[in-house]
């Protein structure tokens, strides 16, 4: 079975960071991640360059051309 979820929400669990200490440690708002993390928000353009840097991916990787997170197809057992 295939789910969809945000290239965002799968590079930052790569990392081994839960969202609260992901948020912090890159001066994130953590409901703002949240919601980009769950595909229902808008990544700010400042936020971009941020995200991508601190998850080793390019920003076109994380969000469309008009800013919102893009899906990532994901197997699930």
């Amino acid at each position: 079975m295939t789910t969809g979820t945000t290239a965002i929400r799968i590079a930052r669990i790569r990392t081994g960071k839960n969202l609260r200490d992901f948020a912090r440690q890159h001066g994130l708002s953590e409901s703002t991640l949240c919601r980009a993390e769950r595909g229902i928000g808008y990544v700010p353009p400042a936020w971009r360059p941020v995200l991508a840097r601190a998850l080793n991916v390019t920003e076109d990787a994380l969000v469309d051309e008009r800013g919102f997170p893009k899906l990532d197809e994901v197997e699930q057992a």
